[in-house]
């Protein structure tokens, strides 16, 4: 019948449902939003006072499909319509979801939201087809394999398991409940009966999600989660409307500085961002207006940064900005060892030579730091490109007379496997400008930011990442300050660089 955009607004969702009615509603996306589209869909099927006998909620991580859709097909004792929604559905789920659903239950553990890491575990090990005595017997190395769990680190597993076996929690059994969906789908519910399903995530190519949108409703509920501008762009934007919401709610209102600031503390969470939210109302009483000054000293940064913000704000040469979040990767359990930070800094610096010295070549001279990004494209673009490819036709040589000289050297080797290995467009480098030339734009914004270094400062701070490098490996120093010497090295101006020296 239809499919809605939720566009995350209560009244477009409002009107859609109002001109679309049917007996079949699918829901998925953001955990929050979907709870709110949820709420919709009930209000407008039945009124408050009939929900106590007239609306049928089953978990998910609790009931399977077959039991649902008897649910939905027996008529209700009670007048009026009757509706039964399946939440947290294990729809659409593939063994490639594993690794996802593993990841998010060890995370509900360690924020000691044990229903919600239930939830993903069973779903997860629905997926591997294991059950509790193949991830918590004697004998369980292999059951852990297929989830990615190592046995060193099975420690919020087991507390897992021993919670959903208190609860009597099941593994739910392998069975076609795509099949068992679709068929009731095809046959119909009876009159005023209505199925409401929510799930996480969809596969739009499944025949179940073209069933639900030729006989039922589907509410996009969907948020962008990369970390492209305009994904940060959607993202802020829900933020923004949920936290609007919540504060008309509280008769409360927020300066742009401080709601600025509380997203960037939480990032695109939209549970914390509402308890953060209530925390705030509470702390400011009777005041009408929450500032600044309330979200820093109420509440703490929880937002996991991802590492281009660091290698963002060195290529602005924004110390502080690299202090920040260098602290902020380091504690936020964001990466497994310190070396990483260094890895992507080393990157950082090595494309900015490539993108210097460019500038510098004869072929560089189209470039303007001052031009737009359509004037880069139009008159810049081809010329990176094409110094790319001059860059992979020498790798290409150099590989060859490589190849060419072992197979002299060593008789076992046939001269004909070494034409093969130079083959023109065999070369693999990370060293090329344009990576992808169908997003050129972050290429655009490092070339103008290698103008704020010289070739010299950029050799120096390549050199003191390589020196930084052997200090940790050797241990005995504190990582955290060699890495903070090495941002310094690179960020500082040479006038104001300590020596360079790590």
């Amino acid at each position: 019948m239809v499919e809605i955009d939720y566009k995350f607004l209560n009244a477009p969702l409002d009107q859609a449902l109002a001109d679309h009615p049917c007996r079949a509603y699918l829901i998925f996306g953001e955990e929050v939003l979907v709870k709110e589209a949820l709420g919709a869909v009930l209000g407008r099927l039945l009124p408050e006072a009939a929900r106590s006998l007239n609306f049928e909620p089953c978990d998910g991580t609790e009931v399977d499909i077959a039991e649902v859709v008897e649910r939905v097909n027996t008529y209700s004792l009670m007048p009026g319509a009757k509706v039964v929604a399946l939440t947290d559905a294990r729809l659409f789920l593939s063994a490639r979801d594993r690794a996802g659903l593993v990841k998010k239950a060890a995370a509900a553990v360690e924020a000691d939201d044990f229903k919600s890491g239930a939830r993903h575990l069973l779903s997860a090990m629905a997926a591997a087809g294991l059950d509790f005595d193949d991830v918590a017997g004697p004998d369980r190395t292999r059951g852990l394999k297929p989830l990615g769990v190592d046995e060193q680190d099975a420690g919020w597993l087991d507390s897992l398991v021993a919670y959903c076996r208190e609860r009597r929690l099941e593994v739910p059994k392998s069975l076609d409940e795509d099949g068992i969906l679709l068929a009731a789908l095809e046959k119909g519910f009876p009159a005023e009966n209505h199925l409401v399903v929510t799930v996480e995530q969809v596969d739009r190519r499944r025949s179940l999600y073209a069933a639900f949108k030729e006989k039922g409703t589907v509410i996009d509920c969907s948020v962008p989660k990369g970390e492209r501008r305009a994904d940060r762009q959607v993202q802020d934007a829900v933020m923004r409307r949920q936290m609007e919401a919540l504060l008309e709610r509280a008769g409360k209102r927020i300066e742009p500085a401080a709601a600025a600031r509380l997203m960037e503390m939480v990032g695109f969470d939209l549970r914390t961002a509402a308890a953060n939210l209530e925390k705030l109302v509470d702390f400011t009483g009777d005041r009408q207006t929450i500032v600044e000054d309330d979200v820093r000293r109420v509440l703490r940064r929880t937002k996991k940064d991802p590492i281009f913000e660091f290698t963002n704000a060195l290529a602005d040469r924004d110390l502080d900005g690299a202090l920040f979040y260098l602290d902020s990767l380091l504690v936020g359990g964001v990466l497994s060892h310190p070396l990483q930070l260094l890895g992507a800094a080393a990157n950082q610096l090595r494309k900015l030579i490539l993108l210097k010295e460019f500038a510098k070549s004869p072929e560089g001279r189209v470039w303007q730091p001052q031009m737009n990004f359509s004037a880069f494209k139009s008159r810049v673009l081809s010329a990176l490109q094409a110094k790319d490819r001059r860059l992979l036709e020498r790798i290409d040589a150099w590989q060859q007379k490589a190849a060419e000289g072992d197979a002299g050297r060593t008789e076992t080797v046939p001269t004909q496997k070494a034409g093969k290995a130079g083959a023109k467009g065999a070369a693999k480098t990370d060293l090329r400008m344009v990576p992808n030339p169908n997003n050129a734009y972050p290429v655009f914004q490092l070339l103008k930011k290698s103008d704020r270094f010289s070739s010299e400062e950029l050799a120096a701070g390549l050199q003191a990442v390589a020196r930084c490098d052997l200090l940790i490996k050797a241990g005995g120093a504190d990582p955290r300050l060699i890495l903070e010497t090495a941002v310094i090295a690179i960020c500082a101006p040479s006038s104001r660089r300590p020596g360079g020296k790590c």
